[in-house]
């Protein structure tokens, strides 16, 4: 089972989170990940995401949706907290505003599905890549999978899952990989959950 959640069938795949490595976040490159966490007088909840710029976390668009209030979160409301563990962070700011794919409307009360649409940025209010550092990101297709696997490369998934919400834990091998097709999404072999989103 690829998900850990409840149910007799979906609780088969906790196994595979609750044998996860823990990283430390504190260190280069796992401090460059951290938690996008969002609270209100009702709900708390947090997702996983990554620098990829000196002000530029990569997550999951459905973070930024409450399904319940079928409304998407304001980014005031929201915290990127880089390298954290066990209420410790390398660093943390406010979000100042997130960018969308074009088929997801802010405005509006609808999150369209899709693995290809569910992507955010999100833009900070301080630079937490100076102190965090941060991932790079490049194009990637079917040949240079390929390429990067047989020169040694592996894909790993690293988050902050809600059976460990407070400890950065990490899948070192998703492989066998394949791309499904037309470029995304990448399938693994990972086990993931809520709170692993953006990983």
């Amino acid at each position: 089972s690829a998900l850990c959640g409840s149910g007799t069938e979906l609780s088969r795949g906790c196994e595979g989170v609750r044998a996860r490595e823990v990283a430390d976040a504190s260190t280069y490159p796992w401090s460059a990940l951290g938690r996008v966490n969002f609270a209100s007088l009702h709900r708390r909840q947090h997702c996983t995401g990554a620098l990829v710029g000196p002000r530029l976390v990569l997550t999951a668009a459905h973070c930024l949706y409450s399904f319940a209030r079928k409304a998407w979160i304001p980014a005031s409301s929201l915290r990127f907290v880089a390298g954290y563990q066990r209420g410790a962070q390398v660093a943390v700011s406010p979000v100042r505003r997130y960018l969308l794919p074009a088929v997801q409307d802010p405005s509006g009360r609808d999150f369209r599905t899709g693995p290809g649409t569910d992507w955010a940025l999100l833009e900070l209010s301080e630079p937490l890549g100076e102190r965090a550092g941060w991932l790079s990101v490049a194009a990637l297709d079917q040949a240079g999978l390929d390429r990067a696997l047989a020169a040694g490369g592996r894909v790993a998934l690293a988050g902050y899952s809600g059976l460990r919400p407070h400890v950065l834990t990490v899948d070192p091998d998703c492989g066998p990989l394949r791309f499904a097709g037309g470029g995304a999404p990448l399938l693994n072999r990972c086990t993931a959950m809520a709170g692993d989103s953006g990983a």
